[in-house]
């Protein structure tokens, strides 16, 4: 089966100097990392409303219409490491 979207974390707002950075973290799990079509900018933010990474979602699918690719990075990455709880994509809560 085929994965037809991608995202990678490109600024991490979140881990300190000391610590490993998450950026170019990407998934989901099994994705074409080469996948670079209908590109657009997330950010992951928390209940405080900081933000803790940015990156890059790309998609087969030029609307990115459909709520796996939409959430993957916050519910593949940024839920479980962070506690993040919403997502923007180009700069929208969704």
């Amino acid at each position: 089966m085929t994965i037809g979207y991608r995202w990678v974390i490109t600024k991490d707002r979140f881990s300190g100097p000391d610590e490993k950075s998450a950026v170019g973290i990407m998934g989901p799990g099994g994705c074409d990392d080469n996948l670079k079509s209908n590109p657009q900018h997330f950010s992951l933010y928390d209940d405080d409303g900081t933000c803790y990474a940015e990156g890059m979602l790309y998609s087969t699918d030029a609307e990115h219409n459909y709520e796996d690719a939409l959430f993957s990075p916050l519910t593949n990455w940024g839920t479980p490491a962070w506690g993040c709880n919403a997502i923007k994509v180009d700069g929208d809560f969704v």
